[in-house]
């Protein structure tokens, strides 16, 4: 009778083992994830919300005695000539290429606002010169700002580095032990970054076409900051400048791969003849970045970047800052020349700009509609600060968004430039 007991016996442990690898594992698979994820949140000051400073009050405070900006730059004589409805739109995009071409009715799936994952509030942000880069900071400024996230900041200045190991002093976190957000200039070196951001970090960049970012940095180093190898160049200054680098450039200068050094490409990549420390160095930047925005196609890119951080509408509104007009033009053999020179940033800007239109083709089949909602409500938003007839305006509800309403103080807000809201940043700190 025992010996008959014994495997019954057996046969109910082996049937509560299976139970329990059935239900009891993935049961604490997803405690351990809970508990990660709990543990991964965006940090949450230990002062009360009253004891914390009231963002939007000291900013309506500072923007008051804030003198008038003219940081502006649009390449005209008459600025006021030159409307910001005109300035938004005066990114090229390659003729060659439409973004509504792209194919995305093989992706079903829809996108619609997640009222209920939370919002990504650590961001690390490449800011690459003269690539609409400014335009991005601040909505990330401003977005910060209104939660009382602490920024990476340079004690002296604006700038975080110079180079990939010349990191400036920074000024402590806000709270905590760790940053929030960092979107200042500085050459990329993730060893660097990951020792002041979370782990959760999204890593975010923006690229331009090269020959237009050249372009824009020759005009804006010559002619704002009258950068001296910029001014010496003799009779047609662009083509020389391309003709003979030797002569008059260095390789990652202001204007010689300027983006690639941004990225922390170094000179031992532009003198590999193979390209292989090229295509290596891409690939780990490939690794780093969750996604890079391109300046062509900006609201599109913004739209990927909401869904990616689970942000709103209201938070991507942007007025373009520092923006220049731009008809230079140059001849073919002049262009292959130019493509030769600066290949370290075309290497660049093809590997993001393929892995951007793979993104947004896979993004599903409404992307497109979401877009022309964006651009729709921005238009309103921009008109709207231009004018302000009404007290405020009200954005309804779409399925990509909430309702929201824009006031005369979000319009000084998204006005703002780079260094007065910097000076806003250092002085909530008290530096």
């Amino acid at each position: 009778m025992i010996g008959l007991i014994r495997p019954a016996q057996r046969i109910v442990e082996m049937k509560a083992m299976r139970k329990f690898l059935v239900l009891g594992i993935p049961a604490i698979a997803i405690c351990l994830l809970l508990y990660m994820k709990s543990q991964s949140k965006p940090y949450e000051s230990s002062m009360s919300a009253s004891e914390k400073p009231n963002g939007m009050k000291m900013f309506s405070d500072y923007l008051d005695r804030l003198p008038p900006s003219s940081e502006n730059y649009s390449g005209t004589d008459n600025e006021s000539d030159v409307s910001l409805l005109q300035q938004t739109e005066n990114l090229l995009v390659p003729d060659s290429f439409n973004i509504n071409d792209v194919n995305t009715s093989d992706n079903v799936v829809t996108y619609q606002y997640n009222n209920f994952r939370e919002e990504q509030r650590h961001v690390a942000f490449l800011k690459v010169h003269k690539a609409a880069s400014t335009t991005l900071q601040t909505i990330f400024f401003r977005f910060g700002y209104e939660r009382n996230l602490s920024f990476v900041l340079p004690e002296d200045g604006h700038y975080v580095s110079s180079s990939t190991s010349e990191f400036f002093k920074l000024i402590p976190p806000l709270y905590g032990d760790h940053y929030d957000i960092i979107c200042n200039h500085a050459v990329f070196n993730y060893t660097k970054f990951s020792t002041f951001m979370p782990k959760d970090t999204i890593y975010l960049g923006i690229v331009r076409e090269p020959f237009r970012q050249f372009i824009s940095a020759f005009h804006y180093y010559k002619e704002v900051y009258h950068v001296e190898y910029l001014t010496i160049i003799p009779d047609d200054p662009i083509e020389n400048l391309i003709l003979y680098p030797g002569r008059y450039d260095y390789n990652l200068s202001l204007t010689m791969n300027s983006m690639a050094h941004d990225f922390g490409f170094l000179h031992s990549h532009y003198n590999d003849d193979t390209d292989q420390k090229i295509h290596l160095y891409l690939e780990e930047l490939g690794t780093v970045f969750d996604f890079v925005l391109i300046a062509e196609y900006l609201d599109e890119s913004l739209i990927l970047m909401k869904r990616l951080l689970n942000w709103s509408f209201r938070d991507i509104l942007y007025i373009s800052k520092n923006v220049r007009s731009s008809d230079d033009e140059v001849s073919e053999p002049l262009m292959a020349a130019f493509r030769k020179r600066n290949r370290l940033d075309y290497m660049l800007y093809e590997f993001f700009y393929g892995r951007f239109l793979k993104r947004y083709s896979e993004a599903g089949e409404d992307i497109q509609d979401e877009v022309q909602t964006f651009k729709e409500i921005l238009v309103k938003v921009q008109t709207w600060c231009f004018n302000q007839h009404t007290e405020r305006l009200n954005i309804n509800e779409t399925k990509w968004n909430k309702d929201f309403t824009v006031t005369s103080l979000d319009c000084k807000i998204l006005s703002i430039h780079e260094l007065p809201f910097i000076k806003l940043l250092k002085e909530r700190v008290g530096n």
